[in-house]
């Protein structure tokens, strides 16, 4: 067998491995990827959960929304104790800010993709949106007369969040570039060491088929031990130049 076929037949397992390594760093990239999100979620999901409890037990009391002054030192002090919460906003049920970290922003309305996203959830559970920069996570605000009065909202940034995920994903390209690398030379060597004989076969009967075809008057040694195949291609030209013979005498004789 010749080179190009060994690395003909190194390739083609590299390609099969490659495949193969591809699709499971794929999908435990998107594992990572789901379970991870999931996490971040659940972990900025408790804290909103204790916020909606806080507020929800003054609404108890009979007040307004937009009467409960605690929120804003609440909502502040919650976004200095964790820097990945970029802003949090409070507002009642007409999309009015009543409370926010940034005070700039107290008396606008929530943009249309967070009114739609709060509209459209479960009021017992949490809403989310993806934006370009950053997550969002927000929740309902129940009155004890069970009325939807508002809701709260967190901004926490997508750098933590992206950049983990690109960490695991150059981990894994990492790690599949070494078994690649591997994979092809543990191949080679294997190809080689493997169609070492099976070469050597090939080599010996094309030298044989060139020594018949330039010399077929010569006899061919087989000696023992040889490749059977080689052996076979030997008798087999034996056997056809004593017929072919045989033939010429019938002929002349005839």
């Amino acid at each position: 067998m010749s080179r190009a076929t060994v690395v003909q037949i190194t390739l083609t397992i590299a390609l099969v491995v490659f495949i193969g390594l591809g699709l499971t760093a794929f999908l435990n990239y998107f594992k990572f990827e789901r379970s991870f999100s999931l996490l971040i979620g659940s972990r900025f999901d408790a804290v909103l959960r204790d916020m909606k409890n806080t507020i929800e037990t003054s609404l108890a009391l009979g007040l307004p929304l937009n009467a409960l002054r605690n929120t804003q030192p609440l909502i502040e002090r919650e976004t200095q104790q964790d820097p990945l919460i970029l802003s949090i906003e409070v507002f009642e049920a007409d999309g009015n800010v009543v409370f926010a970290t940034d005070r700039d922003l107290i008396g606008d309305q929530m943009t249309d993709e967070w009114i739609e996203a709060w509209h459209t959830h479960d009021t017992a559970g949490a809403w989310r949106l993806r934006e370009e920069d950053a997550l969002v996570i927000g929740i309902s605000l129940i009155n004890n007369l069970d009325l939807e009065v508002g809701g709260i909202a967190f901004r926490f940034s997508r750098d933590f969040h992206d950049s983990s995920l690109e960490a695991m994903l150059l981990e894994l390209g990492g790690a599949v570039a070494i078994l690649l690398a591997a994979t092809i030379v543990l191949a080679l060597l294997g190809a080689l060491l493997l169609l070492r004989t099976t070469r050597s076969s090939f080599t010996a009967m094309t030298d044989a088929l060139n020594a018949l075809s330039q010399h077929p008057d010569l006899p061919l040694p087989v000696n023992r031990g040889s490749d059977p195949a080689l052996t076979a291609i030997v008798a087999a030209f034996s056997e056809i130049e004593h017929t072919a013979k045989e033939i010429r005498c019938l002929d002349e004789e005839g």
